[in-house]
């Protein structure tokens, strides 16, 4: 398996349509183009596999969080639901990694949920 799409894609709340208020829409226009190639891209890259490091997420003290979850879910807040995911994840690939970047000295720990419910984490190694 080898890769096939890599991107850094930092943005605001606005850089997403349905996320905008009617007054925001315009605000971010260039933004928002961007990061509609940059999902055209992606989906054109046929990615068998998708590992997403971001700040939005699992938050575990000194330590990189790894989701090991079956399935991750979610939608935007306040309203926003027509931007959802709902999908299968590749937990051992998951255990993988955080086996590897403890292996590597890096201190990362595993999480089964991205936040918004109950959590079960442990550091690593």
């Amino acid at each position: 398996m080898g890769l096939v799409f890599a991107a850094i894609a930092p943005h605001g709340g606005i850089a997403i349509a349905e996320a905008c208020e009617p007054h925001e829409v315009d605000l971010a226009a260039v933004t928002r183009a961007g990061m509609e190639e940059l999902g055209r891209a992606f989906v054109a890259s046929k990615p068998d596999v998708v590992v997403i490091a971001s700040p939005h997420n699992v938050h575990i003290s000194g330590a990189i969080g790894v989701i090991v979850a079956a399935r991750m879910s979610g939608h935007l807040p306040d309203g926003h639901e027509s931007v959802a995911l709902d999908v299968a994840c590749d937990a051992s690939l998951a255990w993988l990694m955080l086996e590897t970047m403890t292996a590597e000295g890096l201190s990362a720990g595993s999480c089964r949920s991205s936040g918004g419910g109950r959590a079960f984490s442990r550091p690593a190694g």
